[in-house]
């Protein structure tokens, strides 16, 4: 899943920010973790995403937000522990999209 461009220029323009975090941070690591998933490095993917995971940590969630995420990311952590890198890596990469907009709409 890419990140929308407008996502991107928000969080760039250090309109948001998360956990003190440098804003810029975390799309650059979702960004980082698409390009590894492109390239087939799918265990570099998932570290970026993860990374970027826990940067944002729950600075994403509102008491109107409606999160399914927790799930999926369970999943993922099951899949990584299979030895499922290819699937675990993009459900990490998709549950920080899906987060990052979740916290640019709050």
């Amino acid at each position: 899943m890419r990140i929308t461009a407008l996502l991107l220029m928000t969080l760039a323009a250090g309109l948001v920010s998360a956990k003190g975090v440098e804003s810029q941070e975390i799309p650059r690591l979702l960004l980082d973790g698409n390009n590894a998933i492109s390239n087939k490095e799918f265990e570099f993917a998932a570290k970026k995403c993860q990374t970027g995971l826990q940067a944002l940590g729950d600075a994403y969630v509102t008491k109107v937000i409606e999160d399914d995420t927790g799930q999926k990311l369970a999943l993922a952590e099951i899949f990584l522990r299979q030895g499922k890198v290819e699937s675990a890596s993009l459900m990490y990469c998709r549950i920080l999209a899906e987060r990052l907009k979740l916290f640019e709409a709050r």
